[in-house]
């Protein structure tokens, strides 16, 4: 085969029951396997037994997907594991601009979204919550578990210890972008009131926002003082978050000009993919000024702003506050965000 040689069709069914014995015999004797569900099923489950069965993201699996180590397994335990404030599972719906493609309108969409936990969550059902929350220090925890976790939700630190040497260089930068008034929590507001979104096919991007963004970053980047949270060692790391594909598109090219260094050290992603990462500072670009777009979302926006080990800084135009069209109507997450922000001396107008 290294050669190129085509194997003939003997030879293929002789590899292929090798390969078959040597699955059966690794499953016979491994005890601890990760899979996902859909791979777990069929013969696998013939061969390998579990005692205790962990299905991880629960929350993000459609219910059709949680059946199978249900249906597939009769192990002593299942654990299912995930938030339900976070993430759903991901349902193509054909939208007006999407049916030239050849989608079309699917009745089921709604129901298809929402997971298992979500519904036993929903009666009460679910056995225990994870609600501290060991990622956030300078006091970043306190605004999600406010707008989501009915204040449930608390640091895994005590007041003494949310403020480590980093922390508090970073929260003495903000301070200084803020006027140099002093900060309660290392979470800012930038609105840029010059600044105007572009649209790009069915996305946007907003310029001003972009450069804004790009030259704190690289600020950052090169300051010894801004060290990694879990090893001083290292500089920190940066993630550029925004709604929208054109945005990261604009960010991803930049940011292949910086040094690999620099590159290493940082991260562009939708809010959408950001789920399950983290960095030192994160800069969510909303991109929108004329309206909230589709980040007035609980489960996107909870997302969004749960990404930062240590400081975070958000580029929002106040506008995104209100329904366009709509005299004096505020939009149901973001308005809470801003007012919030505002209540604590934290927006910077530039």
């Amino acid at each position: 085969m290294d050669s190129g040689e085509a194997l003939s069709t003997d030879n293929w069914k002789h590899l292929r029951s090798h390969v078959s014995r040597l699955y059966r015999v690794v499953l016979a004797q491994t005890d601890f396997i990760a899979t996902t569900p859909v791979a777990a099923c069929g013969r696998f489950s013939k061969f390998f037994k579990p005692d205790i069965i962990f299905m991880d993201e629960a929350s993000h699996a459609r219910e059709l997907t949680t059946l199978i180590p249900l249906a597939y397994f009769t192990p002593k335990a299942w654990i299912f594991t995930g938030d339900v404030k976070q993430t759903q599972p991901f349902v193509k719906d054909a939208k007006d601009r999407e049916k030239h493609s050849g989608l079309r309108f699917n009745p089921f969409a709604a129901q298809l979204k929402l997971s298992t936990m979500a519904r036993a969550d929903r009666v009460n059902a679910v056995n225990s919550k994870l609600l501290v929350n060991k990622r956030a220090f300078g006091n970043l925890h306190r605004l999600p578990s406010a707008m989501f976790y009915e204040s449930q939700m608390r640091s895994g630190y005590d007041d003494a210890s949310r403020y480590p040497e980093g922390v508090a260089y970073l929260a003495i930068h903000l301070q200084s972008l803020n006027g140099n008034r002093h900060i309660d929590e290392n979470r800012i507001i930038v609105n840029m009131e010059n600044s105007n979104e572009e649209k790009c096919r069915d996305s946007y991007w907003n310029p001003l926002h972009h450069q804004w963004v790009l030259a704190q970053a690289t600020c950052l980047l090169q300051d010894d003082g801004f060290r990694g949270l879990r090893d001083r060692e290292m500089g920190g790391t940066i993630m550029i978050a925004t709604p929208y594909s054109t945005a990261v598109k604009h960010y991803h090219a930049a940011v292949k000009s910086w040094p690999e260094s620099w590159q290493r050290r940082t991260q562009v992603l939708t809010v959408d993919k950001a789920q399950g990462n983290e960095a030192d500072v994160v800069f969510l670009d909303m991109v929108r000024t004329t309206t909230a777009g589709f980040m007035d979302d609980p489960k996107r926006l909870n997302v969004a702003i749960t990404r930062a080990r240590q400081a975070e800084i958000i580029l929002m135009r106040r506008t995104m506050a209100y329904v366009p069209g709509r005299r004096f109507s505020r939009s149901n997450y973001l308005s809470q965000l801003w007012d919030d922000t505002l209540l604590h001396g934290r927006i910077v107008t530039i």
